[in-house]
């Protein structure tokens, strides 16, 4: 008998029996997984089957207990958010699990996980959009789920109000400037000065352009507008256009000055609760080393406490920013900063020996080759801040092997509706 699976085509009735990692659905047919998105636990759907279980559309025929009313009109069309549509409770269960999950992969006790520090609408300061100029206007908005192509949003319910109101204004300035055909990306920064705004554009700003630019910036308000090259890759550093002030971030009681695309933790509430947990459990430490520092929203404030702190970072701009920022707050003395690429060059047990704390905040890849060198220190206690649980695990893992404990994790949903998830991780050996 041929395997019907194989049938593209297929319609089934299935029920939703949990949600994934990425946030879909997951139903059970004839032993298999089948992946559905934007459903909810208990909910009873017919599917038309493509081949390997592949779900080409959806009908929902009954709502499961755990689905409510998403709250955004651009729900199921932009790919910004999964799970919308799960209830509080489900939902909280749903994403401490995804931090569980990824402990239990590599044989990891997740008893010292606290609750989670739960996110809200309103709070994301910073985003990045992608627009595309067409004969017509300018599509702004996120990338639709598992595609390219572009959805136009006028509201975000994740958005501060003062970067939700600025959307219209920005398809209209980009409208104004940008001829047919042109795309890019904006990133936008809701600073304590203003917005801040960085277009990845593939070529140079002209002259042309830069005088668009700087009425847009006149004209709104901004705090500073800058250019960089459009890529695939990343990584390319960004250059003022027009700076009308400098944007600021407060961290605690310090002022930074941003440099241009700097980095910064997408809520001010989540990143207080990241540094609360750092912050105590660097308590008492009298050298501190602050690996993948970004402008210092960690170290900083561990300075300010009396620590002596030696920032690694590898952009120079975000360890300029820093030091400045711990001159101007009156301890520029206690504060130390190293412009190194910590994937190609980690600091080596000998250089690592100095220090009574670490602190890791690494991109999404995690620091697993700072982590090969801490395991060959001595260094007696580790702050790690991560935004990957897996890779935070497979980390975790190794610091675990050379007789590392885990004190306490702390989830905090910075990236509200979706699978993404920060944490904070302390680690103590002996």
């Amino acid at each position: 008998m041929a395997d019907r699976r194989k049938q593209p085509g297929r319609a089934v009735e299935l029920t939703v029996e949990a949600l994934g990692a990425r946030g879909d659905g997951i139903a059970k047919i004839e032993g298999d997984s089948v992946f559905i998105p934007h459903t909810a636990p208990g909910d009873r759907v017919r599917v038309s089957l493509a081949p390997k279980n592949r779900v080409s559309s959806i009908e929902r025929l009954a709502d499961g207990p755990a689905r409510v009313d998403p709250p955004c009109p651009h729900f199921e069309i932009c790919g910004g958010c999964s799970v919308q549509h799960i209830a509080e409770a489900a939902y909280v269960s749903w994403k401490e699990n995804i931090l569980r999950e990824a402990l239990l992969r590599r044989q990891i006790d997740p008893a010292p996980i606290r609750p989670m520090a739960r996110g809200a609408p309103g709070r994301r300061r910073r985003a990045r959009l992608h627009f595309i100029a067409t004969a017509t206007g300018v599509v702004l908005g996120f990338r639709e789920g598992r595609s390219h192509r572009i959805v136009a949003i006028d509201s975000c319910a994740l958005l501060t109000g003062r970067l939700t109101g600025f959307l219209e204004a920005l398809r209209g300035a980009l409208r104004s400037c940008l001829k047919a055909g042109a795309r890019g990306e904006a990133t936008l920064t809701d600073t304590e000065t203003g917005i801040d705004l960085t277009l990845a554009l593939k070529d140079e700003p002209d002259l042309r352009l830069r005088e668009a630019l700087s009425e847009i910036a006149q004209t709104h308000d901004l705090a500073r507008i800058s250019w960089k090259p459009l890529s695939r890759t990343g990584g390319e550093e960004a250059g003022p256009v027009i700076a009308r002030r400098a944007p600021t971030m407060r961290i605690g009681d310090i002022t930074v000055a941003l440099p241009p695309d700097g980095f910064v933790q997408p809520t001010a509430a989540g990143e207080a609760a990241l540094r609360d947990v750092v912050m105590t459990a660097a308590s008492g430490a009298g050298r501190v080393l602050d690996l993948y520092s970004g402008c210092g929203a960690f170290g900083l404030p561990v300075a300010e406490t009396g620590a002596l702190v030696h920032a690694v970072e590898r952009d120079p701009a975000q360890i300029g920013a820093l030091n400045h920022a711990a001159r101007q707050a009156g301890f520029g003395e206690r504060v130390t900063g190293e412009a190194r690429d910590l994937d190609r060059r980690p600091l080596l047990p000998h250089e690592l020996a100095a220090f009574d704390a670490v602190i890791l905040d690494p991109p999404r890849a995690g620091a697993e080759k700072q982590v090969e060198q801490l395991v060959l220190s001595e260094i007696p206690l580790i702050a790690y801040v991560s935004c990957n649980p897996v890779s935070f695990a497979r980390d975790a893992q190794m610091l675990i092997g050379v007789g590392y404990a885990i004190e306490t994790i702390l989830p905090v949903d910075q990236f509200l509706w979706s699978p993404h998830l920060e944490l904070a991780g302390v680690f103590r050996k002996g």
